[in-house]
């Protein structure tokens, strides 16, 4: 009888991007090069909507050497009350474009 499905989630049952692969070792804090390929860094810049809410306006995300590989502005759903622009960098012309 095993125990494992009844006592909740395990690793196995955690999305595949959270489980680590079953080969992997760390090392000195390295992650295998084959592995470091699988790390990104994302930001988002927002700006305040006239509801109170926040959107987004600009998304970035770069792989794991700083090479960036997405730096697009969106346009956000709801009207910009606030820029935010001493935070997000983000002015009325990127958002208008």
């Amino acid at each position: 009888n095993d125990d494992s499905s009844s006592s909740g989630s395990s690793s196995s049952d955690a999305p595949l991007f959270l489980r680590p692969p079953p080969h992997t070792t760390i090392t000195h804090g390295e992650l295998p090069t084959d592995d470091r390929e699988l790390i990104f860094g994302v930001d988002c810049e927002m700006v305040k909507t006239d509801n109170g809410a926040f959107e987004v306006a600009r998304v970035a995300l770069v792989n794991y050497k700083g090479v960036t590989l997405i730096d697009e502005f969106v346009k956000p759903a709801r009207p910009v009350v606030d820029h935010l622009t001493q935070w997000s960098g983000v002015t009325p012309e990127y958002v208008a474009a």
